[in-house]
């Protein structure tokens, strides 16, 4: 208590010291810093309040006497000290008497003061000081300023081809008042360490400045100056700065009704050296930070505040499209701290960022600075990330709140209306209202209703200005090339996953769906092209970026065929776009796993099969239970559903496969994911692989969450309730409260490197949403032409096919590589349209028969472009392989639709054709996919192509490749067509050495004999050699049978066989003949087959005598030489397995022969004169010798 009155009375001493006339200057200064030191802001300000002129003069006469010391003295830590305690005594001056200075107090005073402080012969130091001080006392005078202090703004900089010559004129006319000498306080030393960047050095001190310094002067009007003061200096900088920052400055950005022109591409210049770009970068970087991150402080705010709850942030991974380390989006969000310009005084950065949104014209400028931030070289990329940096928090909600700009307007209308009366006053924030004390909500919702813009336009402005990063290349040769290019991509990178976070998570509207698009076709078309930019080589933007930006602009092409109605314009330039593309092989990757995503989904919703659970793999797996024995006590059946049957979609129907356009006319299925009423019963029964249409409890109390959660997340963007409201109307939201139910489904879209499988919910628009309880039968897609959002099956089934033909002709395209890997992707996708036809009307309980399906697969889709492949030069051989055995097989397989005439016209034309061509690889695939399959079919018309196919099946067996042909397959070929060759022998075929398809009668019953007995004898692999074996065994049964049953006399009576009974002696020679051989295999497999021909044993022996002494003495000999001798694997190197089986197998034959002989054949002496029957007992004698020795 004693030392507060101590400190009074010393105040009051202090006071009258410094008013006595008679104390010296020094000791008034002593006593002013005293007092100072002592009280705080308030009781400083009514001191200069009220004794301003004696201070000021004190002061002013203190500097004057601190300048000449250090001129006299010398530059030492003394005159420097006192010249500092001045300049603080200055600066208290300035921001205690700002109402004075406003009214020119001083005003030629202080501006030589001033002139000497920012003189350029100065030191670094005073001179930021003085620039700090400076930039104090031209806010206090503010428009009040004359011209000549504006001048010394404009050339506080250095380099900007605007600076004064020192001494500046500090004349005013009116009052007389002539100049006098402007020196350097403290000249700059030699030795002084200099930045290394003037230029920006000196822009970075005036932008922080002019935020920072506001706060500290006390206003009599109170903090509302502050923001004037901020508003002040930012439209002088303005003025005088930003047209030198940015030559030829002009806003072109408008937020509120943009006017989108697309980046051209342009050539990457050198301008590391030009300091205008690095003030740029420097402006950039300063406007962006408080634009982006800046936040209120809760004590600030006014109790009726509902500007901003908490933060908001949205976990999201954007890391899945990195092809290399460098696109880690980790390093994305550029921390605050990493900016020095910001102080740890929030009021003043919340001013800042008030001042910066507060006007439409300000706004406008933000986002044309980011615009121009974006057209920047690479070697300003830290600009260039920023700027991106911002845009990404803004779309991802990363930020504590969104700017007002992107909140909804109040009247759509109005934000649109150029003619709008624009306030002239600055926005007031929640913050300044507080921080003054009074309520100003009226005032604060009439400016905000007149600054937003919405997030769409800002998107859509976004989308296209961030192009201009994709369209910058660079100079080849140049030697910061391969750095300058990684950090493109790098950047390329981030702004694609900003697209795809878009695409997948914000609520786009048509316009805004349109504009990326048509981004995306424009770079796309622009970097990849292969004419352009040495498209052939790796190391260019388009060859790094060609797998990530291919992927994006399908996923966003099917995103947005999903939500908004894509005109038919646009669908013609996305296909005329990707068919130039072609020749990128990471097209077709892409493009290959987006249809194998939409092929499910038209499993699901079309045909109602689940390819992960298919109806025949669940009853291989229920069986596999059964066999296991787990189905005793445990195993259930599946429970039967109910379910109704889609009626109409885009697809062929049952046996008419002319029916193949897509048509969005037809009426979608009753059974839509949008229930608002309890559905009846259909009086239908379906198969359980159709599951079931209606959602669960369980589904329904997660779709009610997944409500709860996104309105809730709406609410803390629009911050109002009638935003919310408008959203959820635009948006088709159901509020908890509602009936309705939304079934949620998988958004199909997957991908090897960015996670887009995300939940889609099936939405309706709102201003349709009244009439759905009278038209859910005539509920359909967007894509359609309806106005439901998300999966239908008429929206499965259009998006299906028209992706299927996005990439054009694939017969079009010019890269060999790419048509293969086309057709590869086709063979798959049209084995899984054949699994799910296969899985169509497939009963799990086998009770009761399911209805036949109403709609199949469209089979014969590709038909067309196989046929087209033949056509194609040899640069193409890959894909008319894949083409060749993909038309076998759509023609083969099990399908209940009936060919047109004109299609098996042209499929046996073709096969034809390729088998005179002797293209050998495509005859293997002909052999190998056809094959039996082809005769089994029995196509109409197919007898025209057994010549064909006998040729080609001898050309496979006469090679010499025994791996990578189908030597199995040609040998039952041959086979099969002997087998039927009695049935077909009047029917006509078409000349194997004939271009023309010109059917003749032929006979090749003998030559397809003579080819299987070659191979019998020649053949080099094993099954081959067995299939003709048995081939052989068969005709030989089919002759024998029909001598038994037509009673030919026998040989002796001289009656000459049939020709094709005649070669009997010859196919019986070549199964003894195999019956030698060394491979085991083959001997165990004729042994056999002349076990079975032993029941024609009187056959042989009335017409063909020699030939059973001949079987016998051959199992003899045989059987002879496969005695099993103990370890015979050791001794001869085969196992004892197949000895053994060998052994038994000649032992039973020669058993079984020896039993059909008639006696007197049996009788006769050998060569050797030995009986034969002697003969087989002395085998039967050695093996029991050696049975019992063993």
């Amino acid at each position: 208590m004693f030392s507060r009155q101590k400190n009074q009375v010393d105040i009051k001493k202090s006071t009258l010291k410094i008013l006595d006339r008679k104390k010296d200057t020094p000791t008034k200064l002593k006593h002013l810093r005293l007092i100072l030191d002592s009280v705080d802001g308030m009781e400083a300000k009514a001191l200069f309040c009220v004794q301003y002129e004696p201070i000021y003069k004190i002061v002013y006469e203190g500097v004057i006497a601190a300048e000449a010391n250090l001129k006299q003295r010398g530059v030492h830590r003394a005159q420097r000290e006192e010249l500092e305690s001045m300049l603080y005594l200055l600066e208290k001056v300035l921001i205690l008497c700002p109402d004075n200075l406003n009214g020119r107090w001083q005003l030629h005073s202080i501006s030589r003061l001033m002139a000497k402080l920012i003189h350029p012969g100065n030191s670094i130091r005073l001179r930021r000081d003085g620039i700090r001080l400076f930039m104090i006392w031209y806010q206090c005078l503010g428009k009040n300023a004359p011209m000549y202090v504006h001048k010394i703004f404009a050339s506080l900089i250095p380099g900007f081809g605007n600076e004064l010559i020192w001494p500046p004129s500090l004349e005013e006319p009116s009052l007389g008042v002539s100049s006098v000498e402007i020196t350097p306080v403290i000249p700059a030393n030699p030795g002084e360490k200099q930045p290394e960047d003037p230029v920006g050095y000196f822009l970075e001190c005036i932008l922080d400045y002019m935020v920072t310094q506001a706060p500290k002067i006390h206003w009599n009007g109170g903090p509302e100056m502050w923001a004037k003061s901020i508003d002040f200096l930012y439209e002088r900088f303005k003025e005088f700065y930003l047209p030198k920052i940015f030559p030829n400055f002009q806003v072109v950005t408008d937020i509120y009704k943009p006017v989108l022109e697309l980046p051209e591409p342009r050539k990457s210049t050198d301008m590391s050296t030009n300091l205008m770009y690095t003030c740029q970068v420097v402006f950039v970087k300063w406007i962006a930070n408080y634009a982006h991150s800046v936040y209120r402080s809760t004590d600030c705010y006014h109790p009726t505040n509902v500007w901003i709850n908490r933060p908001i942030y949205v976990q999201h991974d954007d890391a899945k499209v990195q092809a290399s380390p460098h696109s880690s989006i980790s390093g994305d969000r550029e921390s605050l701290a990493s900016y020095t310009s910001i102080p740890s005084d929030v009021d003043a950065n919340v001013l800042a960022k008030d001042v910066i949104l507060g006007t439409r014209e300000n706004i406008n400028l933000l986002h044309e600075v980011f615009r121009r931030a974006l057209l920047l070289n690479f070697v300003h990329s830290a600009a260039i990330r920023r700027v991106i940096c911002v845009y990404k928090d803004w779309i991802q909600i990363n930020v504590p709140e969104l700017p007002v700009f992107m909140l909804e307007p109040e009247d759509e209308d109005a934000s649109e209306d150029t003619g709008y009366d624009t306030p002239k006053g600055r926005l007031r924030t929640d913050s300044y209202y507080g921080a003054i004390g009074f309520n100003a909500n009226n005032n604060r919702e009439e400016y905000l209703s007149h600054l937003r813009a919405g997030a769409q336009k800002v998107l859509r402005v976004f989308f296209c200005n961030s192009a201009a990063v994709f369209l910058l290349f660079q100079i080849p040769k140049h030697e910061a090339a391969v750095a300058l290019l990684e950090e493109q991509v790098d950047i390329c990178k981030r702004v694609l996953n900003i697209y795809r976070y878009a695409v997948m998570n914000t609520r786009m509207d048509p316009k805004t769906w349109e504009q990326l698009l048509v981004v995306m076709l424009h770079v796309t078309s622009t970097v990849l092209d292969p004419g352009q930019h040495g498209a052939k080589h790796q190391d260019t933007l388009g060859r790094k970026l060609a797998s990530a930006m291919f992927q994006t602009l399908i996923v966003s092409w099917v995103k947005a065929s999903l939500n908004v109605p894509i005109s038919v314009e646009l669908w013609d330039q996305l296909q005329t776009v990707l068919s130039q593309l072609t020749v990128f092989d990471d097209l077709v990757t892409e493009w290959a796993k987006t249809m194998e995503t939409l092929t499910r989904v038209l499993a699901r919703h079309v045909y109602n099969l689940d390819l992960t659970s298919l109806p025949l793999d669940r009853l291989t797996e229920q069986k596999a239970k059964r066999k296991r024995g787990i189905e005793s006590g445990i195993y259930k059946e599946p429970a039967k559903q109910v379910s109704g049957i889609p009626e109409g979609t885009t697809f062929e129907r049952k046996r008419n496969i002319s029916q193949q356009g897509t048509s969005s006319d037809r009426k979608s299925a009753p059974f839509s994911q949008i229930t608002l009423s309890p559905p009846k019963k259909s009086s239908l029964k379906r198969s359980v692989s159709e599951g079931s249409i209606l959602p669960s409890r369980k589904e329904f109390k997660e779709n009610h969450e997944t409500v709860e959660a996104k309105v809730e997340r709406v609410r803390k963007i629009s911050r109002s309730m009638d935003s919310l409201k408008r959203l959820i109307t635009k948006e088709g939201l159901v509020l908890p409260s509602t009936t309705a139910t939304h079934q949620s489904d998988w958004a199909e879209i997957s991908s090897s490197t960015a996670s887009l499988e995300n939940t889609s919910n099936i939405q309706v628009d709102g201003d349709s949403f009244d009439g759905i309880h009278s038209s859910k039968e005539e509920l359909k897609g967007v894509i359609a032409g309806g106005k439901i959002k998300g999966w239908l099956p008429n929206v499965a089934a259009i998006l299906w096919r028209r992706m299927l033909g996005v990439l054009g002709n694939v017969n079009d395209f010019t890269n060999p590589r790419t048509h293969a890997h086309f057709f590869q992707i086709i063979t798959d996708m049209w084995a899984t349209l054949q699994n799910i036809r296969q899985n169509q009307g497939v009963s799990l309980d086998n009770l009761c028969t399911p209805m036949p399906p109403e709609l199949v697969p469209p089979l014969l889709l590709p038909a067309t472009w196989c046929f087209q492949a033949f056509d194609l030069p040899n640069e193409f051989h890959r894909g008319k392989v894949l083409a060749c055995s993909l038309l076998c097989d759509i023609t083969l397989s099990n399908q209940d639709i009936k060919f047109h005439q004109e299609f098996l016209c042209k499929f046996y034309s073709t096969i034809h054709k390729c088998i005179i061509a002797n293209n050998q690889y495509i005859v293997n695939e002909i052999v190998k996919h056809c094959g039996l399959r082809f005769i089994a079919k029995m196509l109409p018309g197919f007898s025209l192509l057994l010549l064909d196919l006998v040729q080609a099946a001898h050309s496979v067996l006469s090679g010499d490749d025994l791996k990578n042909t189908p030597r199995i397959e040609a040998s039952t070929l041959l086979g099969t067509i002997l087998s039927v060759s009695d049935i077909f022998k009047c029917m006509k075929v078409l000349q194997p050495n004939s271009m023309q398809f010109q059917p003749v009668q032929a006979q090749y019953t003998k030559l397809v004999l003579s080819y299987l007995i070659q191979t019998a004898k020649v053949e080099q692999t094993s099954n081959a050699r067995v299939v003709a074996l048995q081939s052989l065994t068969i005709y030989l049964c089919k002759q024998l049978m029909e001598i038994r049953h037509s009673g030919y006399p026998p040989q002796n009576v001289n009656v000459p066989l049939p020709e094709y009974q005649s070669r009997i002696g010859e196919i019986f020679g070549v199964i003894l003949d195999s019956v030698k051989v060394v491979n085991r295999s083959v001997v165990l497999i004729a042994v056999d087959l002349l076990l079975m021909l032993a029941d024609f044993a009187a056959e042989v022996t009335i017409y063909f005598p020699n030939i059973c002494s001949k079987i016998i003495m051959v199992l003899k000999w045989s059987l002879q030489n496969s005695l099993p001798v103990k370890n015979s694997t050791s001794t001869t190197g085969r196992p004892w397995e197949m000895e053994n089986r060998l052994f038994i197998s000649l032992l039973l034959s020669l058993g079984e022969w020896c039993m059909r002989t008639p006696l007197n054949i049996l009788l006769d002496s050998n060569h050797e004169n030995q009986l034969l029957v002697s003969a087989v007992f002395d085998v039967f004698v050695i093996h029991i010798l050696i049975h019992f020795c063993l």
